[in-house]
């Protein structure tokens, strides 16, 4: 039996390109280098470097890095400005490798900026700062050292007559003074600015018609800024320095002049006896010896006004002169009344004004006044309610007090009325006081009413603590002080103050314990064991004396497995 044989496929077949499998488009990770990022494989480059890099490829490496910043900073040496910037050809459309089919050049003319009359200030000056920045600061220097320039040129010009002068009289060269260099530098500050003004206003018409200044770039390349810049950092060197007085450097020079020329050898053969014949002097000789006057008369007053402060400053310095003068305005005090209330030393420390004194007596109010206010309150509060219920006409029997009262104030009455000298003894048709009737009291019925006139009496004396009370509050809350009318007897006399008849002083009841810290720390030790006693048992020495034999309790607390008994 013959079998069928498998039949191969062509060659063509084989030669065809394989379709792209799945697990192919995969990547195959197998280390950590096929999962590195850019950060991971210049780390990984380096540690192969360093380990690689034997001492003749480090000293190669070296050398190729100098090289290369050699070559570096030369190429950045010879490099222009223009290397930084843009090709103006290029960006002009002039190079000559452009395309020449993109047409014509065209050129964009922007229109002239115009000013018109009806912008306000504010616009051009907008204007102006936007395109000449330097105009302000420029224009504001100027009138600034307008005034600076005139008095430096009066410096200057009297500086350089007294130099001609001294270079006259003594035949040497004299340099220059700071006064001379200041003015020239000034003015010439000064002549940079106004060419500036000059050169921006050039573009102006005779025929006064409007025109725009001068263009900024072209204001700003002309030759009179760089010597604008060049005054003005001249000007900035200078302008610290200080000036000093020509007349008082000519006084110096000439005192030096004069010490030269005293020499004490002289030689006797050249001395002559000539007729004294008056020089005539020069002009600026005259001013010289005016210039030396004034300096002599400014240098006496500052003489004398030095003297003067140490005049001033000996006399500070001097004790017996300060005894002295302390002795002379020291007047003699009044003496202190102490009766008087405004001469206390708890009363104003400063002096009062009279309107100050006035306003202070408006606010002193008596005790009485304010009692009589609280009294008059009271009593409008009482009579508020009484009509109330309505029963205002029934008649109401007199209550007890009352009548107490009512009988107390007749018996004050008549006793006032029989106050005059007494009546002789047997004039009353009695011929003894002993047989009299013993007269029966009517000021109380029996014995409760005599209690209730002492508790009257009582409640009026505490009434009367509260009214002080209320009206040193009242005075208090209103800013006013309170005086106690005085009380005089019948005979004259003064009553003593409450002040006096209490007696407090002027710090109010203090506790020991404020007083006294030992004691303080004493009470709160106390306060401590009370307390510890409530929380704990303790052994208290007082009740063992004594022999008390009350259970204390469990000492030890009560443990459900301890056995206190013994085996026998």
């Amino acid at each position: 039996m013959n079998m069928a044989k498998k039949r191969k496929a062509g060659g063509g077949a084989s030669g065809a390109s394989k379709a792209p499998r799945e697990e192919d488009s995969r990547m195959a990770i197998n280390t950590w280098e096929d999962v590195a990022d850019s950060e991971d494989e210049f780390h990984i480059n380096r540690d192969k470097v360093l380990l690689d890099e034997g001492p003749a490829a480090k000293r190669m490496r070296k050398h190729r890095e100098e090289e290369a910043r050699r070559i570096q900073k030369k190429q950045l040496q010879g490099m222009t400005e223009a290397d930084f910037g843009f090709d103006e050809d290029e960006w002009l459309g002039q190079d000559d490798g452009k395309d020449t089919a993109s047409g014509a050049v065209v050129t964009e003319v922007l229109p002239q900026l115009q000013i018109t009359e009806d912008m306000s200030e504010e616009e051009k000056m907008k204007i102006l700062r936007t395109r000449y920045p330097e105009f302000e600061p420029i224009s504001k220097e100027y009138l600034r050292l307008q005034p600076l320039h005139d008095e430096l040129a009066a410096t200057a010009n009297a500086a350089e007559k007294l130099l001609k002068a001294q270079a006259a009289k003594s035949g040497r060269a004299i340099p220059t003074p700071m006064a001379v260099t200041k003015y020239r530098a000034c003015a010439a500050y000064l002549a940079a600015m106004a060419m500036y003004f000059a050169v921006l206003g050039s573009t102006a018409k005779e025929d006064g018609s409007s025109v725009i200044a001068l263009d900024p770039a072209e204001l700003h390349e002309h030759p009179v800024m760089e010597s604008l810049l060049q005054c003005q950092k001249m000007w900035t060197r200078v302008e610290s320095l200080p000036v000093s007085d020509p007349v008082v450097d000519a006084e110096i020079d000439d005192d030096v002049s004069g010490i030269e020329e005293a020499s004490p050898e002289l030689d006797r053969d050249t001395l002559a006896i000539k007729k004294p014949t008056k020089p005539r002097k020069t002009k600026a000789e005259r001013m010289t010896e005016m210039a030396q006057a004034e300096a002599a008369a400014r240098r006496a007053a500052k003489l004398a006004k030095t003297e003067q402060d140490l005049a001033t400053l000996d006399a500070l310095t001097d004790k017996a002169a300060i005894k002295k003068a302390v002795r002379k305005k020291k007047v003699i005090e009044p003496k202190l009344n102490l009766l008087n209330a405004d001469d206390s030393d708890f009363g104003e420390e400063t002096e009062l004004t009279a309107h100050e004194a006035a306003e202070k007596a408006k606010k002193k109010r008596s005790l009485r006044f304010y009692t009589s206010q609280i009294t008059q309150k009271a009593n409008k509060r009482d009579t508020a309610g009484k009509d109330q219920g309505g029963d205002a006409d029934i008649p109401r029997r007199e209550r007890l007090k009352e009548r107490q009262a009512r009988l107390q104030a007749e018996a004050e009455k008549r006793g006032q009325q029989n106050a005059g000298p007494g009546v002789a003894l047997g004039d009353d048709g009695n011929s003894s006081g002993d047989e009299a009737p013993i007269p029966k009291r009517s000021d109380f019925e029996d014995e409760e009413g005599y209690y209730d006139m002492v508790a009257a009496r009582f409640d009026k004396k505490k009434q009367t603590k509260l009214d002080r009370a209320e009206a040193y509050a009242l005075a208090k809350q209103q800013g006013a002080q309170v005086f106690e009318e005085e009380t005089i007897d019948d005979d004259g006399r003064r009553q003593i103050s409450y002040q006096i008849q209490k007696n407090k002083g002027l710090t109010p009841h203090r506790k020991k314990s404020v007083r006294n810290p030992r004691v303080k720390k004493k009470e709160k030790y106390k306060e401590k064991q009370k307390k510890l006693k409530s929380m704990k048992q303790v052994f208290d020495k007082g009740a063992a004396a004594k022999g008390s034999a009350s259970y204390g309790g469990e000492l030890t607390g009560i443990k459900s497995g301890l056995v206190r008994s013994r085996k026998l």
